[in-house]
């Protein structure tokens, strides 16, 4: 398991010049924090705490809050580089409010001009649009079940899932079992016909929808007849597989490759015995 996390923090992503420059600039405020310490924050409270352990306190507090609803070590680390940043401006603002202004902006820089990389989709994702999801999905007829994902790049939560998505196609990639991703931003009339908001306030990006024979058979998130609202919002590695029930799609699509299998061999041994 530790192996397992340090080559994915040392993977090519985590040491993109968005989490380099990121070090540097928390690694500075560290040395300015040692060279003039904000004598502003240094008084205690009736508990003995400084008002800057009380603001470290509460980021370390969030950090602990991330790691356990996090779903993908993305989101994790873009929530602690949040926190990091935002506790820095605010003892950057006790000690100079010059400095704070210009770490500010080197923040805001180094996210504008290097955002946060985002995970690449593996192969066995294809990429729909109209016409293919229509053949692929809707009109298909085949013993075959297809897991859709709509995502916008617009959307942080999209992009911040998309490790997820390569874990589950990894552990349920079938040959019957198809991954593909559709963009909604691009396609929002096959979102509409799917009843998936595209707003920008949306709450359902991404929407995850397994396909067998042209029909839907489960996704995430839903919605509630009685109520409306939308269930399921957290989306992790457990939930998906448990709502989309992929451990019995993958069973089913297993028979469905054995059946032909056995229908294959019947048909080659009929050819075999005919040409005796």
């Amino acid at each position: 398991m530790a192996r397992s996390l340090v080559s994915r923090v040392f993977s090519s992503r985590f040491i993109a010049p968005y989490y380099i420059l990121n070090v540097i600039l928390i690694g500075a405020f560290v040395l300015f924090r040692l060279r003039d310490p904000p004598a502003e924050l240094a008084t205690l409270d009736p508990m003995g705490f400084t008002k800057e352990s009380q603001i470290y306190f509460c980021a370390a507090l969030m950090f602990a809050t991330r790691a356990l609803s996090a779903p993908t070590l993305d989101m994790y680390l873009a929530s602690v580089l949040l926190f990091t940043r935002v506790a820095i401006l605010v003892v950057l603002f006790f000690m100079s409010p010059a400095l704070a202004a210009v770490f500010g902006g080197l923040f805001a820089f180094v996210g504008l001009v290097f955002p946060q990389p985002r995970a690449t989709s593996p192969a066995a994702v294809s990429v729909l649009n109209r016409a293919s999801f229509a053949e692929r999905v809707t009109r298909n007829k085949h013993k075959t079940i297809t897991v859709v994902w709509l995502h916008a790049p617009w959307s942080p939560r999209c992009t911040g899932l998309a490790p997820l998505l390569n874990r589950l196609v990894g552990a349920y990639d079938h040959p019957r079992l198809r991954w593909a991703k559709l963009d909604v931003s691009v396609w929002p009339d096959v979102a509409a016909g799917l009843d998936v908001s595209v707003a920008a306030t949306s709450q359902q990006l991404p929407t995850v929808i397994a396909f067998a024979q042209g029909k839907e058979l489960a996704r995430l998130p839903t919605v509630s007849g009685e109520t409306g609202k939308l269930e399921g919002l957290k989306l992790t590695y457990a939930s998906l597989v448990e709502g989309l029930g992929l451990d019995e799609r993958l069973r089913v699509a297993e028979a469905w490759e054995a059946e032909a299998r056995d229908k294959l061999a019947a048909a080659q041994a009929r050819e075999a015995k005919k040409r005796q």
